[in-house]
């Protein structure tokens, strides 16, 4: 009799901490999926990985698996990778070379193969026997691949001064050089723009433009009153006639005055095309990436009414 009662007791306890184990599993199963979505949502895409990788086994709920297994996937399509590469002074590939991220290990060897960092600005410090270290700082995209990252290390910055993470030294920082798809470096002009007579030349053609409005304006047709801007309805006349003589009559006194308008800009652009050409400094200090626009806008308001815009950029 004791014999069985011990055995019943012995199921039952069993049981109990069968449940308190399965209901562990579960709620540890939650909580990787709730921080993996908190640390994908900060951006920290390899501690998320982390989670989603814990959570998707067969030790947690299908419902939780097959969420976790999604965001895994899609995190893994997020998950920017950048590419390290150096060379030496004669130009020739380097492979002792170590990588810190913001100050952490990264890479102890390079071998051509891309790595996965969060996206985010990091400063990457790049490091070999012989040399100075070489500090880049790089804006990591969100799903960008492969990005390469390239520096090179020049044997005169032997004996200089350790470089900081956050501050290299000028000598460093201009022998760094990212390839990325999107930048590159910014030259310098060497003397006179040919934005000038760009300016020049649409004021030209806009003193041209006028000209040509006022030329062909057509007569006011017989009937229109100038000052009332009313044209009197002529005897036998449909109402048809009557609008299209008001609108020509529109187009006589507007065409004129849009004309003057158009020319007096383009004097005013053809003269300041010219005295920035000749006043414009031909020193190197002037950078080439400097953008100039231009932009003309003939408008027109109704009859007798006119304008144009003129919108400019240096």
């Amino acid at each position: 009799m004791y014999g069985r009662l011990w055995f019943a007791l012995s199921l039952g306890a069993v049981g109990i901490s069968s449940t308190a184990i399965a209901s562990a599993n579960v709620q540890e199963c939650l909580d990787a999926s709730e921080s993996g979505q908190r640390a994908r949502a900060t951006g920290n895409f390899r501690e998320a990985q982390e989670y989603f990788l814990f959570c998707r086994t067969d030790k947690c709920p299908a419902l939780v698996q097959r969420d976790c297994a999604q965001w895994y996937g899609e995190v893994a399509l997020e998950f920017p990778s950048v590419v390290f590469g150096a060379r030496g002074k004669a130009g020739l590939d380097l492979f002792d070379v170590t990588v810190m991220v913001d100050e952490a290990p990264l890479l102890e060897r390079l071998d051509g193969r891309a790595v996965a960092v969060n996206p985010g600005p990091h400063t990457f410090t790049f490091a070999t026997k012989g040399a100075s270290s070489v500090v880049v700082r790089v804006l990591v995209k969100q799903g960008e691949k492969a990005r390469p990252i390239s520096v090179i290390f020049d044997d005169s910055d032997l004996g200089a001064r350790p470089t900081s993470a956050t501050h290299p030294p000028d000598s460093l920082t201009r022998r760094a050089v990212s390839t990325s798809p999107e930048g590159s470096e910014s030259a310098q002009s060497t003397g006179h723009t040919a934005l000038p007579w760009v300016v020049a030349g649409v004021g030209l053609a806009a003193v041209a433009t006028g000209l040509a409005l006022v030329l062909t304006a057509p007569t006011r047709p017989e009937g229109c009153d100038e000052t009332r801007k009313v044209c009197a309805a002529i005897p036998g006349e449909s109402a048809a006639d009557l609008a299209k003589r008001q609108a020509d009559a529109g187009t006589s006194d507007a065409q004129p005055t849009l004309g003057i308008v158009v020319g007096a800009i383009g004097v005013g652009a053809l003269t300041g095309g010219l005295l920035w050409h000749f006043l414009e400094p031909s020193s190197p200090t002037r950078a080439s990436t400097q953008r100039t626009s231009l932009h003309l806008t003939p408008w027109w308001a109704g009859p007798g009414k006119a304008g144009a815009t003129l919108d400019t950029s240096f």
